[in-house]
């Protein structure tokens, strides 16, 4: 519920895997979902709730919004070790979270 309706850049803050910056304002994502292209799964580096840094698999689907030139991304977060998918205990909250962002124009 912290995250719901906030902008995707400002809560995962996502690396990839060289350490560039990819999440931020003019999200490639978004764009790509604005111009009709198909969203495929992709590997992040981002910072957990206490600051520790997980690779995670995010995958986006994108949602019309209330009006036609609008959309929302949905963003799902599957953390990984070693490339593998990883079922720790103390970290299943870090799992498997959807987050929303914020609705976007086409």
């Amino acid at each position: 519920e912290e995250v719901l309706g906030r902008d995707c850049h400002g809560v995962i803050c996502g690396y990839d895997l060289f350490g560039n910056r990819y999440c931020q304002r003019e999200c490639p994502v978004a764009l790509m979902a604005a111009e009709g292209e198909a969203l495929r799964s992709f590997k992040l580096v981002i910072r957990n709730a206490v600051g520790l840094r997980k690779t995670v698999s995010m995958e986006c689907v994108q949602h019309p919004g209330p009006a036609e030139s609008r959309l929302t991304l949905f963003h799902t977060v599957k953390l990984l070790a070693d490339g593998v998918p990883h079922v720790a205990e103390h970290e299943r909250l870090d799992q498997d979270t959807t987050w929303s962002s914020r609705p976007l124009r086409q």
